[in-house]
């Protein structure tokens, strides 16, 4: 009897997800993805991203372009993962509201739930984050500290 139910669910989840122009695997990954924002500072863009909850850090490495990361605590409700090896080979920088120092290489903005420390979809708008964010190069870093 509880399998009829389970198999009838499904079929409604596939009809109603069909309804939508959106199969049910589709559905069903969507639910995994966190939104984020990354931050290029070679190309100065900062662009809407998805991090795979099911992949592990697998796509905060691949989309940094790293093999170890750090995260920068930027408001109460959000942090930036950077490269964290980036002061060692990166030549361009981004500053960020809230953040007392330039940050080397690409950075990912993701929120994150206070409770557990887990990364969540950040609560900032694309506009708000390209309004905190200004990219430097390596000569106007040094300037800086100067």
């Amino acid at each position: 009897m509880f399998v009829k139910y389970l198999v009838r669910i499904k079929k409604l989840l596939i009809l109603h997800s069909l309804f939508n122009n959106i199969n049910f695997l589709t559905m069903i990954s969507l639910m995994h993805l966190k939104k984020g924002f990354l931050i290029d500072p070679y190309f100065g863009t900062i662009t809407e991203t998805f991090i795979d909850a099911t992949k592990g850090l697998e796509d905060y490495y691949s989309q940094l372009g790293c093999r170890s990361f750090d995260i920068a605590n930027i408001d109460p409700n959000n942090d930036v993962y950077i490269d964290d090896e980036g002061m060692f080979s990166n030549t361009m920088f981004f500053s960020i509201e809230g953040y007392y120092q330039p940050l080397a290489g690409k950075g990912i903005v993701m929120g994150f739930e206070a409770e557990t420390g887990e990364s969540i979809s950040t609560s900032l708008t694309l506009d708000e984050v390209k309004a905190k964010v200004k990219f430097h190069t390596i000569g106007q870093v040094m300037e800086m500290v100067e």
